[in-house]
Parts: structure tokens; sequence; C-alpha cells
């Protein structure tokens, strides 16, 4: 483990102990005065004393912090629990601050108590993200001070912990995305229709198998212990292309207008996994997938992304948009249009479904609408909510 960073001044109380026991020196040494002389040299020896029994006094006091919950969308808070542990006699007492960023609130200032040996002492403080963003908590800094108050040592102790503030997440109501085509069962539900369903739900035999699911009739059939396979629910495909590049954000709203589209991105993203799509997001930077498991989707893998991505300034649109086959696109466009709208090239196909919603300060999706895109409009004023949901609902009608 790194040593800790160790500061030492003196405080104005020590400073001006010094200043008045060297004045006071120099003044009987002119005019001959020795008791004058004396109480300088004892003035000036107090600050001096209180340095080295601070720099003599060691506190060995090692920190571990942990937040709970680790990761918080925008205006939620969290808890940071601080694990104080000292491993000498005494202490003695230190005044403490974590070192966070200002937009996750004020910096904890806390008084403790002289820490026996080996003793372990937790400290609780909230903090609530005020903005989306990766940061970092720490490190922790001991502030101590002899007793009379004239010298302070700041000792700053290793060890940080990241916390992420994901974007806000506005629930949006299910709607019918597909608009009557494809059906809502994408790529599975055509893998059904186009055979036997019992053959596409009976599988090889595994240890540990339940044997009441054992397939007699395919298990006669072909000579090895077959199983029914649990029947798995029709999922679609979804992309999400979000042109991200600073281009399409300009103009004084061009910040909020930015944030109003990464809020966006992530509230249509959960929707979408809510209504059983698997869901990928292409991005100016490339593509994040949504990671699938036997109990749904996790969309943390594309919320941490939305946490740290930035406004990319290449102009031109360069990685691939890969889009599957009868699926439903959904575009997130800012209200200029991009000079070169590169991904518009791999989407289109009348073999999917594209919806745009272009934000912004009046935004203009007309570009998107030559191009046989099904779009809406939303201006970031006043409740984000309720205009986010209009612009859903109108875009899926």
């Amino acid at each position: 483990m790194p040593a800790p960073r160790v500061e030492r001044t003196f405080t104005s109380r020590g400073r001006a102990f010094l200043a008045t026991g060297i004045t006071a020196i120099v003044c009987g040494v002119l005019v001959v005065e020795r008791d004058l002389v004396r109480a300088g040299v004892f003035v000036t020896l107090i600050p001096l004393l209180s340095a080295i029994y601070v720099a003599r006094r060691r506190h060995l006091v090692t920190a571990r912090r942990h937040v709970s919950p680790p990761s918080v969308a925008v205006g939620q808070s969290a808890s940071v629990l601080l694990e104080l542990h000292s491993a000498e006699r005494d202490s003695g007492r230190l005044l403490a601050e974590d070192r966070i960023p200002y937009s996750l609130g004020e910096r904890p200032h806390l008084d403790l108590t002289p820490l026996i040996e080996g003793e372990t002492r937790t400290l609780t403080y909230p903090i609530t993200a005020q903005q989306r963003g990766k940061f970092e908590l720490g490190p922790l800094r001991l502030r101590v001070s002899d007793p009379l108050g004239m010298v302070e040592s700041m000792d700053e102790l290793p060890g940080t912990t990241f916390f992420i503030a994901t974007p806000r997440v506005i629930s949006l109501p299910g709607l019918d995305l597909w608009g009557g085509r494809f059906g809502a069962g994408g790529e599975t539900a055509r893998v059904f229709a186009s055979g036997d369903v019992s053959d596409a739900s009976i599988r090889e035999y595994r240890r540990g198998d339940d044997l009441r699911r054992v397939h007699w009739p395919t298990t006669a059939r072909v000579g090895d212990l077959m199983v029914r396979r649990e029947e798995l629910p029709a999922q679609s495909s979804a992309t999400i292309v979000w042109d991200n590049r600073a281009e399409c954000f300009q103009g004084p709203t061009a910040a909020r207008d930015f944030e109003a589209a990464v809020s966006a991105v992530a509230s249509i993203t959960v929707a979408l996994v809510n209504q059983r799509f698997h869901v990928q997001l292409a991005t100016a930077e490339g593509h994040t997938e949504v990671a699938a498991s036997a109990l749904g989707q996790d969309v943390w893998p594309i919320l941490a992304r939305l946490a740290e991505i930035a406004p990319n300034s290449d102009p031109r649109w360069t990685p691939p948009v890969h889009v599957m086959p009868e699926s439903l696109v959904f575009a997130i466009v800012g209200p200029t249009a991009p000079t070169h709208p590169g991904w518009a090239t791999y989407t289109d196909t009348e073999r999917v479904r594209r919806l745009a919603i272009a934000v912004g300060s009046e935004p203009d999706p007309h570009w998107l609408s030559t191009r046989g895109w099904h779009t809406a409009t939303w201006e970031p004023q006043g409740s984000w909510s309720s205009g986010l949901r209009t612009a859903w609902q109108k875009v899926a009608q």
C-alpha cells in the first residue's frame, strides 16, 4: 500500500507566534534588552516544538470506502460508508474530509474523537447525482493539529472508489412499435413458423436434466436420449442509432439538447428491453449491446456507456451500423441535420421499420421523413417526462 501524502504547515496562530518571537528577539538585540530576547526565544520555541511534536506523531489510520448502491440515475441519492481503522494506540483527535466532486454535493467534514489501537469506526454520508458521469471518490484527507493549535498536518490517505451516475430514465408506456409489420416475434418467431415446433424445442440430454422431460419418440428415432427444451418466448431485435456528433447539437441550447438526447436514448433502451427486444446501440464511436441472460436482459452496458459519452468531434460517421433484417431501427437525432448522415445509408432498406425522434430546440426531422422514416419531435422544455412520452406515442402511431 502506498504511503499517505503528508503536508505540514503552521496555522495562523503558529505564524503569529513565530513573527512575534522573532520580532522580540531582533528588538531585544537592538536595544540590548536580555529579558526581551529571552521572551522572544520562548515565544518562538512554542510553534517550533509543536512542529516537532506533530512530525514525530504518526497517525496509522487506514480508510476503506463502500458506496451503496454503486450506481444511480441522475437525481437519485446513494450512501457512502467510510471504515477507518487505527493501527496505533491513540490516533488523537482527527478532522476528516472526503474529497468528492462538487456535482455530488458538498464535501463532508467529519470531526472524529480519538481512535484506540485496533478500533474500526464506520461513518456514513449521502451523495446525490446532479449530473451523469463516472466520478472518483477520495482520497480521504485527515487534518491533525497539536494541542496548542500551532501546527497543522494534512494526511492524504491512498485509496479511491468510483461511482457512476447514469442518465435519467423516463418511464415510457408499452406500445406496438411494429405497426403491423413482421409480427411481434421477429427472428425467433420465424424459426418456429418455418419448421416443426417439436423439432425446434428438443435437444440432447445433459447431465442434471429432469428425466420427466425426456421426449421418447425422438429418443427412439435418433438413438440418443433427447429432452424437451423449455419454451422460449419470441424476441425481436432493435437497433438504436444515436447521432452524437457535435455538429448535430449547435447553438446556445446545445448542452441541454445533448443531455436530453442522452436521456431519450437511455429511456428508449429500457422501454425496448421491457418489451422483450434485443437491443444494440450504435453511436459515432461504435456498437454496444445489452447482455442477455436466462432472466432477461441487462441494460447496464448501455447505461454505463451513456454515463460518460460526450459529443463526437468527428464530422463524419465512420463505423458501420449492423441492422438485422425485419427488425426495428430507432434513431435519435439532434436539432441540426448532419452534413454526412452516414448511418442512414446502412438503414435505407424496406426490410426494417424505421422510427426517429428529433431532440432539441426547433428540431427539423424533414430530412428523415423524405427517406421513409416515421418521425416525431421533442423540444426539452418544461417537463421532460411528458414531452418525451408524447413523442414516443406519436412516433409509434
